[in-house]
């Protein structure tokens, strides 16, 4: 069985008008987004033992706090070419993943994450920053896994939105 985390990013800043896109950093609520997603998926039994992502700033951080939560030593590789990719650039990643990897995080940019997680799950998605469809199926490579047609089924979405609401309101 394979599962795998389609992430966004968390809430990046727009706050340094003389950083590139790919260097933007995340805000507070962004940092505090990607734990909260952390905490569910550890709580749901869904830490990744993979994590694929892009090489912006915004992917790096939304990692190193989610991290703080799952683990630090979860194999971590990035791409440059999930930066902005489409569906085609996700699709040569996973395809490379080893087999022994059971949950891969892929951790990235609309609206490459948006179409590829609409496409495997054969519905339609909208991913705000930081949230996350967690999508199983029941092959063991992932080359397998992203044949065109393969069935994978939406086991959860999580709306980090949602999440931080809830939480931001306990704290009150």
């Amino acid at each position: 069985m394979k599962r795998l985390v389609i992430m966004r990013h968390a809430k990046s800043s727009w706050a340094f008008p003389e950083l590139d896109d790919h260097q933007r950093p995340l805000t507070k609520r962004g940092v505090r987004s990607a734990t909260l997603i952390a905490e569910q998926l550890a709580a749901l039994d869904w830490e990744p033992d993979r994590v694929c992502s892009s090489t912006a700033q915004r992917t790096r951080e939304t990692w190193e706090a989610m991290a703080a939560i799952l683990s630090p030593d979860i194999d971590v590789e990035y791409f440059h070419s999930l930066y902005h990719g489409g569906v085609t650039d996700i699709l040569a990643v996973l395809e490379r993943v080893d087999m022994s990897s059971e949950t891969v995080l892929l951790l990235g940019h609309n609206p490459g994450w948006e179409a590829f997680a609409s496409l495997l799950a054969r519905q339609r998605f909208t991913l705000k920053t930081a949230d996350a469809v967690l999508l199983e199926t029941s092959v063991s490579s992932w080359r397998e896994a992203m044949r065109p047609g393969h069935s994978w089924y939406m086991q959860a979405f999580l709306a980090a939105r949602k999440l931080y609401d809830a939480d931001k309101g306990s704290r009150s």
